[in-house]
C-alpha cells in the first residue's frame, strides 16, 4: 500500500492510498512462518509501467478499471487507522480525523495534529517486509 500526503490544505491534510498488486506470496505470512514474497515486474510493464518497478496499482491512474481493481485486490477496500486509532464512517467521530467522503480512499486529518495516518487492504497477501504487512502503508505527519 503506498500512503501519502495528497493534498496540504489550509485546514486538513488529505492522505491518500493506493493499493498496490505485484505481491505473490507463499505460506501463510503469520509471524513465524515462512511466507515469501516476490515482485512481479512482468504484470506492472503489461498494464504500463515501464520503468522496472515490481509493484505498481492496479491499473493506471485515470484508467476505467482502477477503481473496481482497487476495490477487488483489496478485499472490498481498506480500513484506516490514526494514531492506531480505527476510523471509520460507523466509528464515532475522531475529532482529529475522517474517512473522506468520496470513496474512502483518503483520510482527512486536521492541520496541528500529528501522529501516523496507517492504511491497510480489507484482505491480507500473506506478504510481509522487516515484519510488517506489505498491504499496509503508513504516513507520519509532523
Amino acid at each position: 500500500m503506498d500512503v501519502k500526503i495528497h493534498i496540504a490544505g489550509q485546514n486538513w491534510w488529505w492522505i491518500d492510498a493506493t493499493p498496490l498488486v505485484g505481491q505473490h506470496a507463499s505460506g501463510t505470512g503469520a509471524p513465524g512462518s515462512t511466507a515469501t514474497c516476490r515482485r512481479d515486474s512482468d504484470y506492472c510493464r503489461l498494464i504500463g509501467f515501464d520503468d522496472g518497478r515490481g509493484y505498481c496499482p492496479a491499473r493506471q491512474e485515470g484508467h476505467p478499471d482502477r477503481g473496481t481493481c482497487d476495490y477487488a485486490v483489496t478485499g472490498g477496500g481498506l480500513f484506516w487507522t490514526w494514531n492506531d486509532r480505527p476510523i471509520a464512517p460507523s466509528l464515532p467521530p475522531d475529532p482529529e480525523a475522517r474517512i473522506d467522503p468520496v470513496g474512502g480512499w483518503m483520510l482527512q486529518v486536521k492541520r496541528g495534529a500529528s501522529g501516523t495516518a496507517r492504511a491497510c487492504s480489507n484482505s491480507w497477501s500473506g506478504c510481509r517486509s522487516d515484519g510488517q504487512r506489505m498491504d499496509c502503508g503508513a504516513v507520519v505527519l509532523p
